[in-house]
């Protein structure tokens, strides 16, 4: 499922501010080349955040499971816990078993040695490297429709339709070709703060053992924290999915993030709601 979402999630660029748009020259792909050029740094500084995260999945508009994590980041990984599920605290040797897993997974990571930390590095540089290897492509395969401008989480961001050219071959072209939608993006920071895409055809992940159907809608949005961090807000998938040659299934998924706090070096964890975001 989380590469269903790459052309929402790869999409989603996170960093400084550039300088503002000559005002006379604007248009819908100079603002979107111009977010796909902020410097990503978004990452980086949410390891040193600690979150919850719901998970909603709906068997029925009417019938629903959910599950609450806690998330923190170690040595740059992130680990959940499960607190809740459907709305209860998990049962009392259930949640021991949980949280004795979850601290003995932290502690390894934070026992990693200078070396293993350096692998780890590396690693998570190569897959950012492929998200803006994908995201370079976006101007290329879409034409963008300036539509005008909306306040999102109290903040103003451009609306812009985004349609696939029908002529575009390069680099992940199966993807791009088959996805349209319409992007916000923030007015000051030029990042992407909401998204809502559709497929326009079946779309193949991983060798062809995932396959996302026609007419999966995916939305994305993002929410400026402390005036340091733009991190998830929310994303939802409806779609039909088919995992290898297993039958085709139904997703409808929601996951909301909140609770964002920093987490400080003195094991303090300090909340974001007293600290007001002025940009």
């Amino acid at each position: 499922m989380r590469s269903c979402l790459a052309f929402v999630v790869l999409s989603t660029a996170w960093g400084q501010t550039p300088a503002p748009l000559d005002a006379k020259a604007i248009d819908a792909k100079a603002i979107v080349a111009k977010s796909l050029a902020v410097d990503n740094r978004n990452e980086e500084v949410l390891g040193k955040y600690t979150y919850k995260m719901l998970h909603v999945d709906r068997d029925s508009p009417d019938k629903a499971k959910t599950s609450l994590f806690e998330v923190i980041y170690v040595a740059g990984e992130r680990f959940q816990l499960q607190t809740e599920r459907d709305g209860k605290p998990l049962p009392e040797a259930e949640a021991a078993k949980a949280r004795a897993h979850f601290d003995k997974a932290v502690a390894a990571a934070e026992k990693l040695s200078p070396e293993e930390r350096r692998k780890r590095e590396a690693e998570q540089a190569k897959r950012r490297a492929r998200n803006l290897d994908q995201r370079q492509y976006i101007p290329e395969a879409f034409t963008f429709q300036l539509e005008g401008e909306e306040d999102v989480n109290g903040r103003k961001s451009w609306r812009i339709r985004a349609e696939p050219t029908g002529t575009y071959k390069g680099p992940h072209a199966e993807l791009l070709r088959n996805m349209r939608g319409t992007l916000w993006i923030d007015q000051q920071d030029y990042e992407w703060t909401k998204v809502e895409a559709e497929s326009l055809g079946t779309i193949s992940f991983g060798w062809f053992l995932a396959r996302l159907g026609k007419g999966a809608a995916i939305s994305f949005e993002n929410q400026r924290i402390n005036g340091e961090l733009w991190a998830p807000k929310r994303v939802a998938v409806r779609a039909s999915v088919r995992l290898a040659l297993l039958a085709k299934a139904k997703a409808d998924t929601e996951i909301t993030f909140t609770d964002y706090k920093k987490f400080q070096t003195d094991s303090r964890l300090v909340s974001t709601e007293a600290i007001p975001d002025h940009p």
